[in-house]
């Protein structure tokens, strides 16, 4: 006896390179708790920046979360990175910010806005800085307001 093979038609996606969304990537700035400051190819170009300029950051006053980049004659050296990224080095300021904005994991990448206001300031979006290294207490599942930071 021969068995018969019913074969039904499946649906297929196909995916390219060109459907890939992580390949479209968003004007950001990665800091690492090192001091590696990081300005993706993005940014960099949109803001018109290359090796050799040089930028500081600028901390609002009132709140203290919020931050800026700013060109700057006498900031921070940025060096030719791969892809067209801009590299920087400044432990200190990278520690300011994760402390501000209450972060406690070796790196984040925060989204930057790449049209500056009438101060040549371009804010960074802190709040989409996520900590993937906060551990909760076992009081947590109990009273879940309760949480502890490693």
């Amino acid at each position: 006896m021969v068995k018969q093979v019913v074969m039904t038609q499946t649906d297929i996606k196909e995916y390219l390179p060109t459907h890939d969304k992580r390949r479209m990537l968003k004007p950001a700035v990665t800091f690492r708790k090192t001091g590696i400051i990081t300005i993706n190819k993005v940014a960099a170009k949109r803001m018109g920046l290359s090796a050799g300029d040089r930028i500081t950051f600028c901390q609002d006053e009132n709140s203290h979360g919020d931050w800026y980049l700013k060109k700057h004659p006498e900031g921070i050296l940025l060096s030719p990175g791969k892809l067209g990224r801009c590299l920087a080095y400044w432990k200190y300021i990278v520690l300011k910010i994760f402390e501000s904005i209450d972060f406690y994991g070796s790196s984040v990448s925060i989204p930057v806005v790449c049209d500056p206001d009438e101060k040549g300031l371009y804010p960074l979006i802190t709040r989409a800085a996520k900590d993937s290294t906060r551990v909760y207490d076992s009081c947590e599942y109990e009273q879940p307001s309760q949480y502890t930071r490693v």
